[in-house]
This record gives structure tokens, C-alpha cells and sequence, in this order.
């Protein structure tokens, strides 16, 4: 990746939803202190039990997510597309991974600092509205 897609990356970021809740300061903050990176088809982005360091928005490709229980009984697989955050579930408390995610194609992807977005996000009551609804909706897709 160049340095002119990683200025329009960031250029773009205002425009998408995600990011719609977020004020200038909290976006300059999570600008400052995010990391643009590229994978490669087949790479992985962090193994189950891995400690939970980033969470991630997909800017491009597709990226999937696994996880199997001990025994190989039950086994879990989602694909995440771009415009996508994730993972949702362990945005507060958890400190490892749940899942296995890898690279399904070429990806671009952003790394954001737990650290960092989990104080935006429990000081921005539109931002945990906002992620809460998207929560509700993957919750009752799988119910239904």
C-alpha cells in the first residue's frame, strides 16, 4: 500500500457510518493513534486466545472468523466484509480473542487501540447506541 491510499483512507473515514457518531476530537484522537495495515490472502490476523490487543474496521476485502470447541464438535465460521467492525462482542472486559481470523483475500484493514476506543466508546452514548443496535441485529439474525 502507498502513502496516497493510506491519505485516502483516512481522507474517507468521516464518511463512513461507523465513524458517523464519533465528535472531530474523538476522531482526531483514534486518527492519531490507529495503524492502516495490509494482509495478504490466507494471512492470520490473531489466533483464538490471542490477547486482545486492536479491534479492527475492514476497508477492504474480506476477512473470516472461526472458532472450534475442543472436542471439534461444534465449530463457528462468519465472513466479515468491508466497511465492517469487529469484533463486536468483546468490545468491553474481554482480554483474548474469541475467534481465529484470517485474511480471505488481500485486505486492507484498520488496527484500533482497545485501550483507545473503548474509553471513546463508553464516554459517546450515540457510538454504544450505535454498536448495540448493530450487536442486536447480528444476535437476531443468528436466532432467526
Amino acid at each position: 500500500m502507498v502513502n496516497r491510499d493510506l491519505e485516502n483512507y483516512i481522507e474517507i473515514l468521516d464518511c463512513k457510518e461507523f465513524f458517523d457518531n464519533l465528535t472531530s476530537d474523538e476522531m482526531t484522537l483514534l486518527k492519531s493513534k490507529m495503524v492502516i495495515h495490509q494482509y495478504r490472502k490466507g494471512q492470520v490476523l490473531f489466533f483464538y486466545s490471542d490477547p486482545k490487543v486492536y479491534s479492527f474496521f475492514l476497508l477492504s476485502g474480506l476477512v473470516r472468523l472461526e472458532r472450534t470447541d475442543v472436542d471439534a464438535d461444534n465449530f463457528y465460521i462468519d465472513y466479515i466484509n468491508e466497511d465492517t467492525y469487529f469484533p463486536y462482542s468483546s468490545v468491553f472486559g474481554e482480554t483474548r480473542y474469541q475467534h481465529t481470523a484470517t485474511a480471505v483475500t488481500d485486505i486492507d484493514i484498520i488496527l484500533i487501540p482497545n485501550e483507545v476506543f473503548e474509553k471513546i466508546v463508553s464516554n459517546n452514548i450515540n457510538q454504544l447506541m450505535y454498536m448495540y443496535r448493530k450487536m442486536a441485529n447480528t444476535l437476531n439474525l443468528l436466532e432467526t
